[in-house]
């Protein structure tokens, strides 16, 4: 659809090469939303190449979703691949939601993976609440620093557990937080000197190195992850359910 890099090496794009080994984590963030959408209007902020709203809109039974997202490349993916009776996709910036759809609009907002990506996320948080109807949700995730160490060009911020607690009672009263338990690693060892990888590291953009270090692992199902409220400070990413009164 697109050969930017950037679309191909920061985004999980279903049926390219390294799809296979981010789908589990990346669905699971969807599979947990499922009890939030059915039957609900749903807005999923970022939705990126559109295989999380298109889950939300067929397994998950929402009855509509509308996928935003900043990228052409993406949107334009997204309504070749994904759009269905339900489902429908559109450029927008996640900092202006209110200009695209006024206020209390939707019963559920999702934003998986998207805010560490966001230059405002103050701003970002109060456009959540005004396109929410109460009683609404905001289902958002973060990665946590203090365990995910690779670095991202792409993202903006990335949050411990305190400041992401801190940042989302600014904005909303009712947070409750869980942890993503990831499986038991099953990394293959790459028969190559570490000289020799760590060289090619260094030729490669952080994105792409961070997905030559990920190609070791096998893949895992999006089952085999749990999202857990037990010692979430120490798991890989965190997913609060944020509710409007």
């Amino acid at each position: 659809m697109t050969s930017s890099d950037d679309f191909w090496s920061e985004r999980s794009v279903p049926g390219s090469p390294s799809w296979q080994f981010f789908q589990g984590r990346a669905l699971s963030r969807y599979r947990f939303a499922f009890k939030h959408v059915a039957g609900k209007h749903v807005l999923d902020v970022a939705s990126g190449t559109g295989y999380g709203a298109k889950l939300l809109g067929t397994t998950g039974q929402a009855a509509s979703v509308i996928g935003v997202e900043f990228d052409s490349a993406a949107v334009d993916f997204a309504n070749q691949m994904c759009t269905t009776a339900n489902v429908t996709f559109r450029q927008g910036d996640a900092q202006e939601l209110s200009t695209y759809f006024g206020a209390a609009k939707f019963d559920t907002v999702v934003s998986m993976g998207t805010l560490e990506h966001i230059p405002d996320p103050n701003r970002f948080a109060t456009q959540v609440k005004t396109v929410l109807k109460p009683p609404g949700v905001w289902l958002v995730t973060m990665l946590n620093p203090n365990v995910f160490h690779e670095p991202d060009p792409f993202h903006h911020q990335e949050y411990d557990l305190p400041t992401f607690r801190a940042f989302l009672a600014r904005h909303f009263n009712a947070v409750e937080l869980y942890g993503l338990k990831e499986p038991v690693d099953r990394r293959r060892p790459i028969p190559l000197p570490d000289s020799v990888k760590k060289a090619v590291k260094r030729l490669l953009r952080p994105a792409m190195a961070w997905r030559l270090t990920m190609l070791r692992q096998k893949p895992h199902d999006a089952g085999e992850y749990e999202w857990t409220q037990e010692n979430i400070a120490a798991t890989r990413e965190f997913l609060a359910i944020c509710r409007v009164a």
